[in-house]
């Protein structure tokens, strides 16, 4: 199954068509784990790439030898957008849990009419041969290209017959090099931790601030002055309180 998703397009009307995002319970976009908590995996309404890889992934077929292999172009959107536990996180993880991706190639850039982005290959199989299993291959194309005499819109470089052989052939020799990486699924797992700030009550005025973190030219000189000038009743554990006694903004207390 071959698919050129639109770059950026919005599926906003349709998901509205569809009784909104939140009530579409197509099992193309939501699957379950296996505690059953359900994992939806709806890409954000200004850009369904997702959607197109997603949908060909339930048309593949699981009752033959050879099964079905998707080849799909999408910009980076599909591989970076999304936090843990968003849409888009969620759909990859499905693709690299049911060990689907079998290769992401990363084309050149100015390699299409109406725009300059860089954009990469998926590649997907449901049967993959045995070294493959549990890996994904990485490919670095983006210096493989051949400049054309003339610039057509924004596309001004093309893969001749022989470097789509030479991809070709990294491919299917499943090649580690420079250009070719191979990564376990795992490798690519990743939780989003929250780091919460401690709170910070106490001042420390023998602390050097450095100058950079001034905004003023002036602003480091006042500080010092106000450091020579302090107070002995400044109160200390209370950083409020000593940026008012010293007419300092409280930010530098908290450096």
């Amino acid at each position: 199954m071959l698919s050129n998703p639109p770059y950026g397009k919005s599926w906003k009307t349709d998901a509205e068509k569809m009784g909104g995002k939140k009530d579409i319970l197509d099992t193309r976009f939501n699957v379950y784990l296996e505690g059953g908590e359900e994992m939806p995996m709806l890409p954000r309404s200004n850009d369904g790439q997702l959607l197109f890889l997603l949908n060909n992934i339930s048309k593949m077929k699981k009752d033959t030898e050879l099964g079905s292999r998707i080849a799909e172009v999408h910009n980076g959107s599909s591989l970076f957008t999304g936090d843990a536990g968003s849409g888009e996180s969620n759909a990859r993880r499905y693709m690299i849990e049911n060990d689907l991706v079998e290769t992401i190639i990363a084309v050149p850039t100015n390699m299409f009419y109406n725009t300059g982005i860089g954009t990469y290959i998926w590649i997907l199989s449901n049967k993959k041969e045995e070294r493959r299993k549990g890996k994904i291959q990485l490919i670095d194309a983006t210096a493989m290209k051949s400049p054309l005499r003339k610039n057509m819109g924004n596309k001004n470089c093309e893969f001749t017959p022989e470097i789509r052989r030479e991809i070709l052939r990294i491919f299917m020799d499943m090649e580690q090099s420079e250009v070719s990486m191979i990564f376990d699924n795992t490798e690519f797992g990743y939780w989003s931790i929250t780091v919460e700030r401690p709170l910070r009550l106490r001042v420390y005025p023998e602390k050097e601030i450095p100058s950079d973190l001034f905004k003023k030219v002036d602003e480091k000189a006042a500080y010092e002055s106000a450091m020579k000038a302090l107070p002995k009743d400044a109160p200390l554990d209370d950083w409020t309180a000593f940026a008012k006694a010293t007419k300092l903004r409280a930010v530098l207390m908290l450096l």
